[in-house]
Order: structure tokens, then C-alpha cells, then sequence
């Protein structure tokens, strides 16, 4: 199981550096210097190779630590835990009214 997880991981952090585009250009705006551009991507790490960016992006993960969202401002993790709770609210009601619907239906098909 883990070196499918990490083979789907190493395949999705690929996919999103083939996205088109800029990060740094594209949070600091069409305004921005090229020096700016320079000193955000050298913060975020993007000008080191794709190894290294894994390698960090690898031991954040498994250390909890899923980065900061770009578009909340926050720790990634904070903005999932707070999603959680509706999540597994919807979750355990869907769940419950499978069981209310799938075990009749079950009784009556083995009747």
C-alpha cells in the first residue's frame, strides 16, 4: 500500500508542475517585478529542482504539515478540518439511509 501511495504522489505533484503558468507571477499579479516574482519563488522553493520540492513537500506531509493555502491564507490542514465535520456529518446520514433502504430491499430479494 505505501509504494502506491507514494507512486500516486510522486504522479500528482508531476501533474501539478505541468500546470501552465507561474505560481509566484500568479499570486503576486501582472504588476509584479521580476524581482519580486525572484524572492517569492526562491520563499516557496520553486527554484529548486522538482527532487528537492518532493523531498520537502514528502517530510511536510508526513509530519502533518500540508503547506499553506494560497487562496485561505492558512495551513491546509486547518482549512480540511475545518471542511471535516460536514464532511462525516453527510457521510454517516448517507450511510444510515443506505442501510434503511438497502437491507428491506435485501429482505424482500432473499423472500
Amino acid at each position: 500500500m505505501i509504494p502506491s501511495l507514494l507512486l500516486a504522489s510522486v504522479i500528482v505533484f508531476l501533474f501539478i508542475h505541468l500546470i501552465p503558468g507561474d505560481p509566484a507571477q500568479i499570486m503576486l499579479g501582472d504588476q509584479a517585478t521580476p524581482e519580486q516574482v525572484r524572492e517569492l519563488r526562491e520563499t516557496m522553493g520553486l527554484d529548486r529542482p522538482l527532487a528537492v520540492q518532493y523531498g520537502k513537500w514528502l517530510s511536510g506531509v508526513v509530519r502533518g504539515d500540508f503547506g499553506n493555502s494560497i487562496f485561505f491564507h492558512e495551513p491546509v490542514l486547518h482549512v480540511i478540518l475545518d471542511r471535516a465535520e460536514t464532511s462525516v456529518l453527510i457521510a454517516v446520514f448517507s450511510l444510515l439511509l443506505i442501510i434503511l433502504a438497502g437491507v428491506p430491499i435485501g429482505i424482500l430479494s432473499a423472500v
